[in-house]
């Protein structure tokens, strides 16, 4: 039995780990009077949090060697097996944690344990699927052989079995639909498992189940026979029936089997017995499961029939039976509220616009300020007129109408203007004067648009000379 280290070997041994530099160890160094074991201190370098459990106990032994594996270092052990030694490991560089599965330096001499090795590596990384244990890397470093794997946080199902009992068959139908699913995974991917058991299905802290260890998997088109001697590995209790004859070539349905064995010790609390046998009929935990129990025992006895061909030929037909059976539905969810009709938006109804009859156009008023240059007036609310009715009337505007202003500039009225003042100077040529109107009219005030100009006196008398010689040539031929 090695002798206990002291306390300053202790932290000898600390340094020469290279799990901490001399920074960190330091100030222990100038504290050693408060320590009389060595075990005194590791306890409080690992309360500290600067050692974990596992290296604290390695170190208090003397055993400073072994703590970096690659570019891991060893926090904790997981588990221990017959063949390997699984890790709880953690990247150096990358901080990210890891499961290192480390095979005995006994087995890394046998060919048959270091190729079973390598096909668990190769099969768990070739599936990619959440309820699958993935694998990252295998590598050697001088004779120790390892695999990096996906860490889980979590328990066993054996070791949730032994703890707590019993599970609720709902429970134990949601745990089995999820590892049929990796399972299903693993056969698209053309790997049967070969050894489900209660051990190698883990529950992680949410409570989902994942499919690991794949050690005895074998690719379908693979003929190599894995056995050990003439005895076939792997549990009875959950072998199937077939693969307990030497040299047998199974298939996903071997799966099945023991995927059904697994659980019937979740729902009984008893392992199945050999060669198929379901096992003794158990009752239920209580009256009120009783009707979802017979459920779930009656799937899982399908599943675990004798013959092959009696069983659910696939993981995906297990998948399909759990969810058809009800158990996989909360029975503490609410039922989905029936759909309401959405309320329809009103939407205005789109009609033909409805023409009005228009109103008749209103005639265009020439009106006059005595011996003033006439000037027109038009409606405001009525377009430009394209024409203007003259009246042959002079029209006396009360003294409500405002006087306009003449613009300027020609307009389209000045023709017919100018026709008016003609027709004014024959009137006045011949000394008569224009008809009166018998009554003054009163003409409403409106608003001026535009006034037409009037024209120069000259222009005026010019046209009127020059028709009236049109009109006494007329004459004078008309004679003749």
């Amino acid at each position: 039995m090695a002798r206990a280290p002291s306390p300053a070997e202790f932290l000898d041994g600390v340094e020469k780990s290279k799990l901490l530099g001399p920074a960190a160890v330091e100030p222990y160094r100038g504290s050693l009077d408060k320590y009389a074991t060595a075990d005194g201190l590791a306890d409080a370098m690992a309360a500290d949090g600067l050692l974990t459990k596992y290296q604290a106990d390695h170190l208090r032994q003397g055993k400073w060697q072994g703590f970096f594996l690659g570019p891991y270092k060893m926090l904790e052990k997981l588990g221990i097996g017959s063949t390997a030694v699984v890790y709880l490991a953690e990247h150096v560089r990358l901080k990210q944690r890891v499961a290192v599965k480390v095979l005995s330096s006994q087995k890394a001499g046998e060919a048959e344990a270091l190729g079973r090795f390598e096909r668990e590596a190769k099969a768990a990384a070739a599936v990619r699927h959440p309820h699958v244990v993935h694998a990252f890397d295998v590598a050697t470093e001088g004779r120790l052989h390892y695999m990096v794997m996906e860490y889980v946080d979590g328990v066993t199902l054996l070791k949730q079995l032994t703890e707590h009992g019993r599970m609720a068959p709902r429970r134990i139908a949601r745990l089995m639909h999820q590892a049929a699913q990796g399972l299903h995974a693993a056969h698209r991917a053309g790997i049967v498992h070969r050894d489900v058991k209660p051990s190698n299905l883990m529950i992680d802290a949410g409570g989902a189940v994942k499919v690991m260890d794949l050690g005895l998997a074998r690719y379908e088109a693979d003929e190599t026979a894995l056995t050990q001697g003439k005895a076939v590995l792997g549990i009875a209790a959950y072998t199937a029936p077939e693969q307990m004859a030497a040299n047998a070539d199974v298939d996903a349905r071997a799966d099945v089997y023991a995927l059904g064995a697994t659980f019937h010790l979740a729902a009984t609390g008893k392992r199945p017995l050999v060669l198929g046998a379901p096992g003794p009929d158990i009752a239920a935990r209580t009256p009120a499961e009783e009707p979802e129990y017979r459920k779930l025992t009656s799937l899982i006895g399908r599943m675990m029939a004798v013959r092959p061909e009696d069983r659910y030929q696939s993981m995906a037909d297990v998948s399909a039976a759990l969810s058809v059976s009800g158990l996989l539905a909360d029975p503490k969810a609410k039922p989905p509220a029936a759909p309401v009709a959405a309320e329809r938006p009103i939407r205005p109804v789109s009609r033909p616009a409805v023409e009005m009859p228009s109103a008749p156009p209103t005639p265009m008023v020439v009106a006059y300020q005595p011996d003033e240059i006439p000037y027109a007036v038009a409606v405001a609310d009525e377009p430009t007129p394209a024409h203007v009715t003259p009246l042959s009337k002079r029209i006396r505007p009360t003294a409500s109408l405002p006087k306009p202003l003449v613009e300027k500039s020609a307009t389209v009225e000045e023709p017919v203007a100018a026709f008016d003042f003609l027709v004014r100077g024959l009137f006045e040529s011949r000394g008569q004067t224009e008809p009166q109107p018998e009554a003054e009219v009163a003409v409403e005030p409106v608003t001026v648009r535009r006034a037409i100009p009037a024209q120069n006196p000259a222009v005026k008398w010019l046209v009127a000379g020059g028709t009236f010689a049109v009109v006494l040539v007329a004459l004078f031929l008309l004679v003749r």
